[in-house]
């Protein structure tokens, strides 16, 4: 049951790594180590500062590239947001900041892209919690998804999106 989850898909890690690069625009700093432990811990906690997170042991291999492609997106995705958003600090890429909020939403949007989707061989979906929530007769993915599909490119995307999260939590609290 304990193998070597990083030494296994080390390849397939490194390259989602530069798919999620050129998704969404943003570097990943030349001395960045994304650490991964598999460990007996039933969540799966991700520490953007360090780009470290601890995944269950118990899963598949499968559904840990999953999770680990997931958590590795929300890595670059907060560089970037904290490049267009610079008041934005750690502490909103925490539950429950609106900010995090939002991550967790795109970050499905953002895995989907066949260039991640490809390499993972897996579907990104948001929380399940978040799946029936509709505005305008249409769920959040579909919101956003047309909101990314309809950017010219990633900053504007998620300048779009935020400020659609925004509206929305203004006009119903």
């Amino acid at each position: 049951m304990f193998t070597d989850f990083k030494q296994e898909n080390l390849k397939k890690l490194e390259a989602i790594a530069i798919a999620i690069e050129n998704v969404v625009d943003e570097r990943w700093d030349s001395n960045d180590k994304i650490n991964i432990y598999i460990g007996a811990c039933p969540i799966a906690p991700r520490f953007v500062k360090s780009k470290s997170m601890i995944l269950p042991y118990k899963l598949s291999n499968s559904i840990l590239l999953n999770w680990a492609t997931h958590e590795m997106i929300h890595f670059l995705y907060f560089k970037k947001w904290q490049n267009l958003f610079p008041k934005h600090n750690y502490s909103n890429f925490e539950s429950p900041d609106p900010a995090w909020s939002l991550s967790e939403i795109l970050v499905a949007i953002i895995g989907n892209n066949p260039r991640i989707k490809n390499i993972a061989k897996s579907e990104f979906n948001i929380y399940d919690r978040w799946k029936e929530i509709k505005l305008e007769n249409k769920t959040l993915t579909e919101i956003f998804t047309a909101i990314y599909n309809k950017s010219d490119n990633f900053d504007n995307f998620l300048r779009q999106s935020w400020n659609k999260f925004n509206l929305n939590k203004l006009l119903n609290g």
